[in-house]
This record gives structure tokens, sequence and C-alpha cells, in this order.
């Protein structure tokens, strides 16, 4: 992703505006998201978030979620798969990591909310 914005930005196709994160990265994301449906004929597209919510790596691309989901919504669906792990000596499911993943998730859509 970011080698295509920076080439692009080197052969002037920003038309010398300001390359930033959001909106070029997170612009080139959801292009290629759309393109791996139109190139495949698909109905349906289904895109992996890999990795910890909060993490630096991935906010990018949570980022284009929300803003696909804020353009599409009837179009976009998004289903957040958390590990529970069963700790069998305390005979009890621990769910405090899922909690704050969908804390922060949540976080993240209702801030775009309010701007």
């Amino acid at each position: 992703m970011y080698k295509t914005v920076i080439d692009r930005e080197r052969a002037f196709g920003y038309e010398g505006e300001d390359v930033e994160a959001i909106p070029h990265v997170t612009d080139e994301i959801i292009d290629r998201i759309k393109r791996a449906g139109e190139l495949n004929k698909a109905e349906i597209v289904i895109i992996e978030l890999g990795g910890t919510v909060g993490e630096y790596q991935n906010s990018l691309f949570f980022e284009a979620s929300r803003i696909l989901k804020l353009k599409n919504p009837n179009d976009v669906l998004q289903i957040h798969v958390t590990y529970l792990p069963y700790l069998k000596h305390l005979g009890e499911l621990k769910s405090k990591p899922a909690q704050q993943s969908t804390h922060l998730l949540n976080a993240m859509e209702y801030n775009q909310i309010l701007s």
C-alpha cells in the first residue's frame, strides 16, 4: 500500500498535494478491496484484518474498514472474531482481552460519529 502511494506521489498523481496516511493510504486499501471483488466478479468479498486491535500496524486497515462501512452501510458487514481462552484450572473463560478489543473497536466508530 505504502509503495503504491509513494510511487503515485512521486509521479505527481496527487497534483502536489501533501500525502497523508488518511486519506491516501486508506483510500488505496479501499480501492484494493473493491478491485479484488471486481476482478473476480465476486458478489461477496471477505477481508480479514488480522492482528490485535490497537496495534499501530493495523490502525490504517481498521480505519479503511470503518470508512468503507460509513460510505456503504448496507453493503458492509463487520464481524469481530476473538479468542476466549478457557482456563481449565479455574474452570472459566477469560474474556478481558475480548472486552478490551471490542471496546476499542466501538470507540473508533463512536469517535468518528462525534467528529
